[in-house]
């Protein structure tokens, strides 16, 4: 009989021996946002025959496990499981493979298409006007165009500028910035959109003011009016 906590991801033509731990170690990552409870999750062993990671959850949690997986399985599942879900896609379609996650002791069984999935023709690359917003971290460069990088999450995004503009944007280094321009963009085969390269038009320093002490700030601005009061929502 199955374990009552046992979850086995079988990524199919793949075996121990031919995907590798750096690979493995990528898909990690997101298995863990798609069962939540992250710090109840344990990887006990990796099986033969295919590569099976096989994770373990404490039996009080695997019930709140399973009813996740279920909720993704039906389409009322979380955003942030259907992103793991995603990335794990994307992971297995460059792997060449596709998986299924399995819950024995549940009769649970969530596919995976991974390379199976339709395949989308490539669009672009197209130009259409965009922003972004994140750090700015890396300014280079020796032409009369540098590059500016601007790390956005996971997503780090080069934008090409004169050496003005660089001069300008150059005493917001290592903060929060958002640039404008003419952005070149192409659809993968996945049917995902990525911004390949922004071309700078204007930028704007972003405040690092925490939301809640900005909240605060107004809140305090407004008491301080006589006769008014401004209402506030946390956003």
């Amino acid at each position: 009989m199955a374990e009552h906590g046992e979850f086995r991801f079988e990524i199919a033509n793949k075996t121990p021996l031919t995907l590798s731990m750096a690979r493995l170690s990528a898909y990690l990552p997101h298995l863990v946002e798609l069962f939540g409870h992250k710090e109840h999750i344990h990887l006990i062993r990796v099986d033969e025959g295919s590569a099976v990671p096989c994770v373990y959850t404490d039996d009080q949690h695997a019930p709140a496990v399973h009813r996740r997986l279920l909720k993704i399985k039906t389409g009322s599942g979380s955003r942030s499981a259907y992103k793991a879900m995603g990335e794990l896609n994307e992971l297995l379609t460059e792997d060449g493979t596709s998986a299924v996650l399995r819950a024995p002791y549940f009769s649970l069984a969530i596919e995976f298409p991974g390379i199976k999935q339709a395949i989308e023709p490539v669009v672009g690359p197209i130009s259409e006007y965009a922003d972004v917003q994140g750090e700015l971290f890396q300014i280079g460069g020796r032409d009369e165009t540098i590059s500016l990088y601007i790390r956005s999450g996971k997503n780090v995004f080069i934008c090409a500028a004169t050496r003005e503009q660089g001069r300008r944007i150059a005493e917001h280094l290592f903060r929060s910035v958002r640039v404008y321009g003419l952005g070149k963009w192409v659809r993968n085969e996945s049917g995902h959109w990525k911004l390949l390269e922004l071309v700078l038009d204007d930028f704007a320093p972003l405040s690092e003011v925490p939301l809640s002490k900005a909240i605060r700030d107004l809140r305090s601005l407004s008491e301080s009016i006589p006769g008014e009061r401004m209402e506030v929502e946390p956003g």
